[in-house]
């Protein structure tokens, strides 16, 4: 499948930053527009381009190594390429192309060898702090090649008390492209790329007046103590079955294990099919509810922050918010659960008409999100989040209003 022009974009400006930069680049883009099609194509023009050079790809889950290394595999099936990740059981080390999971990749830098590039999906992860696993692996190659290069790819490139990604301290210099304002964002909306958000507020009510604050977050205990009441759960929920009543697929995120299997099961009694997945979880148990959801056995899934990254479902057409939380960066990845669209089939997709009129034929015109906790007042909406600042900054409030005639969150 040929890359659509700004994917292609995408990747002709990491090769012309270094052009003229020698320092470790963003790719910047929005949940659902492709990045692993832009990691495969660099990757593939890098290795025809310069044959000796070694790339690892990292990441933190076994779901982004295969939906990444399955991109690869679509656009260059005789890809020289490997898979070191636990999670899938495969231990390659040899070849010159490395898909890995980080967890497993800092146990084995040694059996890798001198490495040419290091690329990262999900790159907000990376702390700027120096003992963290990405750190030390970075640290560990670079003894091997001084001139190792660091290319990371996100949908939100910045980070809580950090502010952006590639301010003083962090391992990243620059952005050589950021498809991510509300320009760029927008853009994608109206050529069809990706759906509406239509964020509300909602009646229902959670009391967090105890909760504490911890590490610049809401403390979770705190928070499920405060979330997880069998009252305001039955008020949320009725509110969700009357505006989701004609929504296809629903994400629901909770606060807490407790919070979501409570959730899941009040669900139930109420006659509608649901599943969930959460932390405590057996990864095997947790698999086959999210295919069991996927593969529409389920209209609903309920989580407390598994299904953030590296989670892709195109029919989801409502997300419910349970879950305070003081973070844009895991607030944009919840968000961006909804945007993908759901193409009618018989329309031309790679004309901007042809995709506008497969949404609008579609059963997901748009994802409604029902916002119990008021987290598009506070953080803003995905086009136009609010950008952490380092620690002891203050920012400005969201640049939200709500609507008088239709009761919705608006920029």
């Amino acid at each position: 499948m040929p890359l659509r022009d700004y994917q292609d974009f995408a990747v002709e400006s990491i090769f012309k930053y270094f052009e003229t930069h020698s320092g470790n680049p963003i790719v910047a883009m929005p949940t659902g527009t492709g990045k692993s099609h832009v990691i495969s194509d660099f990757i593939r023009r890098v290795v025809m381009g310069f044959p000796n050079q070694k790339i690892v790809m990292l990441t933190h889950v076994k779901e982004l190594i295969e939906q990444d290394l399955a991109k690869l595999l679509e656009a260059w099936p005789t890809a020289p390429v490997g898979v070191l990740s636990a999670g899938l059981d495969r231990y390659d080390t040899r070849q010159p192309i490395i898909f890995a999971g980080i967890g497993t990749a800092i146990k084995r830098v040694h059996l890798l060898g001198y490495i040419d590039l290091i690329l990262i999906d999900e790159c907000h992860l990376v702390s700027p702090e120096q003992e963290t696993m990405y750190k030390r692996f970075i640290k560990l190659a670079r003894q091997e090649n001084p001139n190792l290069k660091v290319i990371g790819f996100t949908a939100t490139h910045f980070r809580m008390g950090q502010g952006m990604l590639t301010d003083d301290g962090g391992l990243f210099t620059d952005t050589c492209v950021d498809m991510t304002g509300i320009k760029a964002f927008n853009w994608f909306i109206e050529e069809g790329y990706l759906v509406r958000l239509v964020p509300r507020p909602m009646k229902t009510q959670i009391d967090i007046s105890s909760v504490r604050i911890t590490g610049g977050e809401y403390n979770l205990k705190d928070l499920q103590k405060a979330t997880d009441i069998e009252e305001i759960t039955y008020a949320a929920l009725q509110e969700t079955m009357e505006f989701g009543k004609d929504r296809n697929k629903w994400l629901i995120f909770g606060t807490g294990i407790d919070h979501v299997v409570h959730i899941a099961e009040m669900l139930d009694s109420f006659g509608i099919s649901v599943t969930y997945v959460h932390s405590k979880m057996e990864s095997s148990q947790r698999d086959a509810n999210i295919e069991a959801y996927k593969a529409g056995r389920y209209q609903v899934m309920v989580n407390n922050g598994i299904l953030t990254t590296g989670f892709d479902d195109i029919e989801i057409d409502l997300i419910v918010i349970l879950r305070y939380t003081m973070s844009s960066v895991l607030w944009v990845q919840i968000l961006g659960r909804g945007i993908r669209p759901w193409y009618a089939p018989g329309f031309d997709l790679n004309t901007r008409d042809g995709r506008l009129a497969a949404i609008y034929n579609s059963p997901k015109r748009n994802c409604l999100v029902l916002d119990f906790p008021g987290n598009t007042k506070r953080l803003g909406p995905i086009n136009d989040p609010i950008i952490p600042k380092k620690r002891g900054k203050k920012g400005g409030p969201a640049p939200i209003r709500i609507c008088e005639n239709c009761g919705i969150y608006c920029h």
